[in-house]
């Protein structure tokens, strides 16, 4: 039986098995188009795609390579790509990769608000009277949010709500939670504000 880190080195292993804990599921050396600085085709394979994130992580290894240029390249083709250097950052990757996941999370989010403001803009009747179109466009907006956030505009039960605490309280810290509840990071925030873990 082929095993699934087959072909992997062991920093690839362990950030594999680190996406797993925070169930995130990867295709490992996903392949991607890209245009590189002279606007030249290729093919480039980052380590590992999130597809729940639409979000690519690429390892780096201890070998002079020109991660810069790579990053620029991927940026420049509109491909959210996370660099871990696990060798030289042993005791801090897995925070980094949190921290970033959670910045290009944050950037979507402050995208798809400039989106819903401008729609609102667009569709707001001259009168006071509600246009018919407000209901569509909100709906709209919600939906391109929920398709970052799935769980955006859920209610807190009763046991996730004790499932927050309890992993806060173990010391998840809160884009981890984020992740988990699929919940945007000021959602969390407020939830334990209100629960009495954050004070005011």
């Amino acid at each position: 039986m082929t095993s699934e880190y087959e072909g992997m080195n062991n920093a690839e292993k362990k950030a594999a098995i680190f996406l797993e804990e925070l169930n995130l599921r990867w295709i490992y050396e996903f392949p991607v188009f890209v245009y590189d600085d002279k606007k030249r085709p290729r093919v480039w394979i980052p380590d590992f795609y999130i597809p729940k994130l639409g979000m690519y992580i690429e390892i780096c290894s201890e070998q002079r390579q020109d991660y810069e240029y790579k990053e620029k390249i991927f940026k420049e083709n509109g491909y959210n790509v996370i660099f871990l250097h696990l060798y030289k950052e042993q005791n801090s990757w897995k925070q980094k990769l949190i921290n970033s996941i959670m910045k290009i999370e944050d950037l979507r989010h402050s995208e798809i608000e400039k989106m819903r403001s401008k729609l609102d803009n667009q569709s707001k009747p001259i009168n006071d009277e509600k246009s018919p179109e407000d209901g569509k466009n909100k709906s709209h907006s919600m939906d391109e949010i929920k398709k970052v956030y799935p769980r955006a505009y859920e209610p807190w039960t009763y046991i996730e709500d004790q499932q927050l605490t309890s992993e806060y309280e173990q010391g998840k810290s809160i884009p981890q939670l984020g992740i988990k509840h699929q919940r945007k990071t000021e959602d969390i925030r407020t939830r334990l504000k209100k629960l009495g873990k954050i004070s005011k």
